[in-house]
């Protein structure tokens, strides 16, 4: 997608409609090209035509590069990842994120936006700046940069409301009387989302500061709110972060507190079989002379004598309040 900001106009294409188009790019007004998993051939060219840093543009094929800025002679690199989630089981910044790689040359009047999928919010963005007329565009080209870096930052909105959900049904689960161990592993899943997104947005957060901090007065509200949305967001995930580990200590808590309980009833089960046990052993020894086994009543002696141990033992555990 090419925008041109004299002719207000969305051209479409691959390397021949670059090629062409740039090659009469000196006359052009602001130019804003977005490619969608480009070749590397498109990248050179541009580089090329445009004197891109090399390592910049290393950065920009690489997948796995975390948020960056660079500041070169003509040009500056910003590097962001925006929330790409590869399915609800991804926790890795690859598998929640995206990258969007920014070139922005305010003396050539160019802003390149390369980045690996279709992002729907790059032709919002466009259509909004179509109905502008194309004046604005001309008047400052940040203020498109702010617009592309303020739907990156956004994108991360939704997440939160699935993660306050998660944590409330992760909670009911967790005061059950019998939660299951799989809580753990959600909890885990969630807890490594957090911590992903919390690496990355704090990243994000350097980005935007180290390259707003020079600019002109007029620009520096509209990042100063992108940068205090990055707030917003990293203080909602400290909040979550402690959601997790209150969730985490209060299920090993309750667990232990469950297995205390039933240790304490095989106790108390025990403790009252333990006399019983020894009152048989002695009666069951094979001795040739044994005077209880003369009573008349010994057996009836035998049953009373156990049937009180048991009635002590529960009188004495219930005044310890232990049953």
């Amino acid at each position: 997608m090419i925008i041109d900001g004299n002719s207000d106009k969305l051209l479409l294409g691959g390397e021949i409609l670059i090629t062409t188009y740039f090659n009469g790019q000196e006359e052009q007004g602001l130019t804003w090209l977005d490619l969608t998993n480009p070749s590397l051939k498109e990248l050179k060219d541009l580089s090329t035509l445009y004197d891109l840093h090399f390592t910049s543009l290393e950065d920009c094929l690489d997948p796995h590069h975390q948020p960056k800025f660079e500041a070169h002679k003509d040009h500056e690199f910003i590097l962001l990842r925006l929330l790409e989630m590869a399915g609800p089981a991804a926790n890795t910044v690859q598998g929640l994120t995206s990258k969007v790689a920014i070139f922005l040359s305010e003396d050539n009047n160019l802003l390149l936006t390369v980045h690996r999928l279709d992002l729907p919010f790059m032709q919002e963005i466009y259509s909004k700046w179509q109905q502008a007329g194309g004046e604005e565009a001309l008047f400052n080209i940040n203020l498109l940069l702010y617009d592309i870096l303020k739907a990156v930052v956004w994108s991360y909105e939704p997440f939160w409301d699935r993660a306050f959900a998660e944590i409330d049904r992760l909670e009911k689960i967790v005061f059950q009387d019998r939660a299951s161990a799989a809580i753990i592993s959600d909890l885990y899943l969630l807890r490594s989302q957090l911590t992903v997104l919390t690496q990355v947005l704090w990243q994000s957060y350097e980005v935007i500061g180290d390259w707003d901090k020079d600019k002109d007065p007029f620009i520096a509200p509209f990042y100063q709110d992108i940068r205090e949305r990055v707030e917003r967001y990293l203080s909602i995930l400290d909040r979550l972060v402690d959601s997790c580990n209150y969730l985490f200590n209060a299920y090993m808590t309750l667990s232990a507190h469950r297995t205390n309980q039933i240790i304490r009833t095989l106790t108390v089960l025990s403790l009252f079989f333990m006399p019983l046990t020894f009152i048989v052993g002695i009666y069951g020894m094979n001795f040739e002379f044994f005077p209880e086994l003369k009573w008349r009543y010994g057996y009836l002696y035998v049953w009373g004598l156990m049937l009180s141990v048991v009635a002590g033992g529960y009188y004495w555990f219930r005044k310890k309040g232990w049953i």
